[in-house]
């Protein structure tokens, strides 16, 4: 009984040349260990994203449901979420346009968990 299933893959040079370093690097010894952690990965995110929505964003939006007089115009999210932003902007640290695009989203997260907790 076969255990594994072969998939040929056509990669962005980009995606090529990350796999190529990696096995270069020593870190895997195969494309096949590369692509096979980065799907674990991506399975990881999936779930954890899965989670998040169960455990904050249905639980919040019930208790929105349960006294909408609670809720936070969406205005007003965005201009905290704009607010925090241009404040890590004003302190001089380089981010990669990656490591901005995280601490925003974290900031969005940040600011409705604090929205749907916070009474108005």
């Amino acid at each position: 009984m076969r255990t594994a299933q072969q998939f040929s893959i056509t990669l962005p040079f980009d995606l090529a040349e990350a796999i190529d370093g990696k096995i270069k690097s020593g870190a895997y010894a195969s494309v096949s260990e590369v692509v096979c952690d980065g799907v674990r990965a991506l399975l990881e995110r999936d779930a954890a994203v899965e989670q998040w929505l169960r455990d904050e964003v249905i639980a919040g939006h019930r208790e929105y449901l349960a006294d909408p007089s609670q809720g936070v115009p969406a205005e007003d999210v965005l201009a905290r979420i704009k607010a925090r932003r241009a404040a890590r902007k004003s302190i001089a640290t380089p981010h990669s346009e990656t490591a901005r695009s995280a601490v925003c989203l974290v900031s969005c997260v940040a600011a409705i968990s604090f929205s749907s907790a916070t009474p108005r």
